[in-house]
């Protein structure tokens, strides 16, 4: 009987090629579509697994609400938070840090910048890192050993074998290579490639990098006895902080954990869920996970209603032959399986079409990706197991419904009829085009907002110019003596048009604030204000337009800080604030600002004079809400040398530049880059996910025209007799076109009541990630829609023309 089955299954792919092409060809590509996501979201959903008891181990992040400024978020903590913990908190077992640092690393001829980790000598007993050589104890037994990762090992020493060799950093400290340890998997959050020894005592003059519980420059890490509830420590935490840390500048009526609060973040999340800026590495996204699980969904159900719908619809041509059968015995069981075979033989086909397909993509996949994803369908046999499942479960799934509906044929009424065909389940196909179209709109809708916001977000007038702009990071400390003598140099050179030095480039990633008393506003309460140190043409080398006042001169002294050497005594100095700090400080008018004497109180007193207004900036990502800032200059600015290059002689100004570097500091890794470069980073994320989320749009609007197509293609068949009536009576060749196009426009013109809603709430609540963000237009939807009802026109149009030019004799003849 298989026999028998798996002969008649061949027999009517060999008999409807057009059929069997559409249905091999939705289910592979839907199929091939499903494995790519799948591939992308089982990698997502992997990071930091690998880690030996990750389900215990938490990172620390800190959320500071001071008074006069927004929430900030850090991932980073206090440098004496990790102690703490360990002494306050039962259900804390370990606690370890971690401070980022880069440096110029040297061996011989051979010189590289590098990411360097410096940890406790705890970290290990935290995050299990397996060694090739040496030992993890040794490599943090004192400051100037190092552990270094194999591809490190292999980059400065080739062959030969790393173990005591030394590498020197920034040519100021050496470091004697201790042990190497595996490369860490692909899938976690942080990438260790040199670790050493967090030595306190290195940075004695700069306490708050470690010693300190006002600023957040460490990543703190923590494991729970097992069993402990994080909720529980995560509610013991505003106790700990109210007991611990300082209580400078907090209004009478707040406590310090009402400024300051820190939370647990399981470390197997940080790469998906983890939000708050400064992570160690560029992190995933949850929603994304989620949003590409579902178009993989979405785009296997329209392969299915293909199926569904193409198996319903040749019930015009197979109703005799499921007739026959039971005049000659056939049961209705038997039916029921043949067919759920031939959907399962379907299945299976276009699951092995789509690994074909997958294979050949998935390099430009992992291009694009920039990951190292491999179809390994023999990795686990759940896996295996699962993705032959799922082609069963579709099988199955998309048969039954075909099966039931043609096994409930009665052979007498069809015989009797003398039809060779029948025409059922029209309603039902009508439906399921409606549900296709309707995924098929909301995914043209959601990738038009997803690609509009992005180009929102790229094109947006910031309230500066970045157009042929490139900073220089000066943030060695060998640069210092020599920054002065170098600027000088760039800006002589002829593709030069101007220059500027600030604390940090555009777009500003560093948050240096200040707390600052607006005498007889805001009823005196301390704010919290974000400082930009800068040079004193900073805002005419940017075109920022000041909204009131004057900007810095560097020719007028009082705009630098003046004052007595005692650091004990205040210091006069102008500044320039921001419309965002007038909103905090209450004050309704620029000009009303004007020589208004601000004082700031933390470090060294300052009375700082406001001698302009400029407008707010969106100097970071759109996703941030813009601060209110000061900005004053100081001769002692240092790390960022911003330079605009003539259009004409950028390729050999970038030259020139680099070669002064070099003559300054050789031993110093150049590092640079174009302003308008590093804004359109900010939104790389978004830009690749509405990259993706248009192909597999593409992919599901495909699909559905296969399917439609076949649709208008039986539709045309099963109403042959009709359109020769109608030609003989002087239809024209239009009137027949217009029929069958309208036929199908109903269904696709009522998909758009589904598409709209849905679509609209979904990108309503992606849009409100962003602080700033587009409107949606409702001509936007009406064009989906549009576009997806002259997609289906094209779509059957075509067919229908050529059955409208058929000769209508021959028509007539077809029954």
């Amino acid at each position: 009987m298989f026999q028998n089955y798996l002969l008649i299954t061949v027999r009517n792919i060999t008999r409807n090629k057009l059929y069997s092409f559409i249905n091999f060809g939705g289910l592979a590509i839907g199929f091939a579509a499903c494995l790519l996501i799948y591939l992308f979201v089982k990698d997502e959903l992997s990071y930091d697994r690998w880690i030996p008891g990750v389900e215990t181990l938490y990172s620390v992040e800190t959320t500071v609400a001071p008074p006069g400024r927004g929430i900030r978020e850090f991932a980073t903590t206090p440098g004496l938070l990790a102690p703490a913990l360990i002494e306050r908190i039962p259900e804390v077992i370990a606690s370890t840090r971690l401070y980022r640092n880069d440096g110029t690393f040297t061996y011989g001829d051979k010189m590289f910048q590098e990411r360097i980790r410096e940890v406790d000598a705890n970290f290990f007993d935290l995050f299990d890192i397996p060694m090739l050589k040496g030992s993890r104890e040794q490599g943090l037994a004192n400051n100037s050993s190092i552990l270094i990762n194999e591809d490190i090992a292999n980059k400065y020493f080739g062959d030969d074998d790393p173990m005591g060799k030394i590498l020197t950093m920034d040519k100021e400290r050496d470091y004697t290579v201790a042990g190497v340890f595996k490369n860490l998997p692909h899938n976690t959050h942080f990438g260790l490639e040199m670790i050493v020894l967090l030595d306190a005592t290195r940075y004695n003059g700069r306490t708050w990098e470690t010693l300190s519980l006002d600023s957040v420059p460490v990543f703190t890490y923590v494991k729970l006895r097992n069993g402990a509830n994080p909720e529980q420590v995560n509610s013991a935490l505003p106790d700990f902080i109210d007991q611990n840390f300082l209580a400078e500048n907090v209004p009478e009526n707040m406590t310090r954990s009402e400024i300051i609060q820190l939370n647990l973040m399981p470390v197997s999340k940080i790469h998906l869920y983890a939000t708050k800026p400064g992570q160690m590495e560029a992190g995933g996204d949850i929603v994304a996970v989620y949003t590409f699980s579902a178009v993989a969904t979405l785009i296997l159900i329209i392969a299915s209603i293909n199926f569904i719908n193409l198996a319903t619809a040749r019930s015009i041509k197979r109703a005799r032959e499921v007739s026959m059968r039971k005049v000659l015995g056939a049961t209705r069981k038997q039916i029921i399986v043949q067919f759920i075979g031939e959907s399962v033989f379907f299945t299976l086909i276009g699951l092995l079409i789509a690994i074909v397909l997958v294979e050949f993509t998935l390099p430009s996949f992992n291009s694009f990706l920039q990951k190292d994803l491999v179809l390994n369908l023999t990795e686990t046999l759940q896996q295996t197991a699962s993705i032959i499942g799922l082609a069963l479960i579709i099988g199955i799934g998309g048969g039954l419904y075909p099966a039931f509906f043609l096994s409930s044929f009665r052979p007498a009424k069809i015989l009797r009829s003398n039809k060779s065909s029948y025409d059922g389940g029209g309603v039902v196909r009508q439906f399921l085009v409606v549900f296709q179209f309707s995924i098929s709109i909301a995914l043209i809708i959601a990738t038009a907002i997803v690609y509009g916001q992005t180009f929102y977000a790229k094109n947006m007038d910031r309230g500066f110019n970045i157009d042929n702009k490139v900073n220089v990071y000066a943030f060695d400390s060998r640069a210092a003596p020599i920054f002065n003598t170098m600027v000088e140099e760039f800006k002589n050179l002829p593709g030069v048009l101007s220059h500027t030095v600030a604390i940090d480039g555009l777009p500003q990633f560093g948050d240096y604030s200040l707390s600052t008393i607006v005498p007889g506003y805001n009823q005196g309460r301390t704010l919290n204000i974000e400082r930009f140190l800068v040079g004193p043409n900073f805002h005419n080398f940017y075109d920022i337009k000041l909204i009131a006042g004057r900007g810095f001169d560097e020719n007028m002294r009082g705009d630098y800080p003046q004052g007595p050497e005692d650091e004990n005594l205040s210091v006069d100095r102008s500044i320039i604030v921001n419309e965002s700090f007038l909103r905090v400080a209450g004050i309704e008018a620029p000009e009303d600002a004007l020589g208004m004497v601000v004082k700031i109180t933390y470090g060294r007193p300052t009375n700082a004079t406001i001698i302009g207004v400029a407008p707010d900036l969106y100097s970071r990502s759109l996703r941030d809400v813009i601060t209110p800032t000061m900005y004053h200059v100081d001769d002692l600015t240092r790390g960022v040398i911003s330079m605009r290059f003539n259009p004409d002689m950028i390729d050999e100004t970038m030259v020139e530049v680099e070669n002064i570097w070099k003559k300054h500091l050789p031993d110093v890794i150049f590092s640079s880059s174009f302003v308008d470069d590093d804004f359109n980073k900010l939104y790389q994320a978004e830009e690749q996910r509405g990259q993706m989320f248009a192909v597999f749009a593409l992919f599901a609007i495909f699909i559905s025209c296969l399917g439609l197509y076949a649709l208008a293609s039986f539709a045309a068949e099963h109403r042959t007799k009709e359109i020769g009536i109608r030609k003989v009576l002087g239809a024209e060749v239009w009137d027949i076109v217009k029929l069958l196009i309208w036929q199908f426009s109903k269904p696709v013109l009522l998909s758009n009541l589904v598409a709209w809603p849905v679509a609209y709430f979904t990108m309503q609540n992606w849009l409100n990630t962003f602080e700033y963000r587009i409107d949606m237009n409702p001509l936007l939807f009406i064009g989906a829609g549009l576009l997806a009802l002259l997609i289906s026109w094209v779509t059957v149009g075509g067919h229908a023309t050529k059955v409208a030019r058929r000769n209508p004799i021959l028509m007539l003849r077809a029954e």
